[in-house]
């Protein structure tokens, strides 16, 4: 056996689509920032190390590799955000070109928009009187999406 570190690593080059993946769950945990990478290394939550060499960036609950022991799923890390609950359409569009000036990423969940936990922010909704909630989630800005569509060929 070679104590090669390399050769234990396993390399991903996208999810898998299982409808029902069989065996234990095994998480490994990556935040936003590896998420928006093709190319990264995590460690699961079993100590197997993955590395990621991707075509298109993985998302929060992506199924990647599947063996006898169980199955492995991205599991985003949550972060500090600020929801901010509206029913006034003209309220929230505003406020959300507002957050889009500040250059923040900005996501929107029925009713509500999803924003990074910044002082800015908390400032600009003090000054509107709109009410914001702190709380820890796992955030998924609209603009990584938009990254998606686009698909580029080299």
């Amino acid at each position: 056996m070679s104590h090669d570190p390399f050769s234990s690593l396993t390399i991903i080059r996208g999810k898998l689509s299982y409808a029902n993946p069989t065996g234990r769950r095994i998480i490994i945990h990556a935040d936003r920032w590896q998420l928006a990478k093709l190319r990264w290394r995590g460690t699961a939550s079993d100590e197997r190390e993955f590395g990621f060499e991707l075509e298109h960036p993985l998302a929060h609950g992506d199924l990647v590799w599947e063996n006898d022991y169980g199955y492995y799923l991205i599991q985003q890390v949550p972060e500090a955000v600020l929801v901010i609950t509206s029913h006034e359409i003209t309220v929230t569009a505003a406020l959300a070109w507002s957050i889009g000036n500040l250059h923040q990423p900005l996501q929107v969940n029925g009713h509500e928009l999803i924003v990074p936990d910044d002082p800015a922010v908390r400032q600009l909704c003090q000054q509107q009187e709109i009410a914001f909630a702190a709380e820890h989630r796992v955030f998924q800005p609209i603009r990584s999406v938009v990254g998606h569509t686009h698909h580029h060929h080299h």
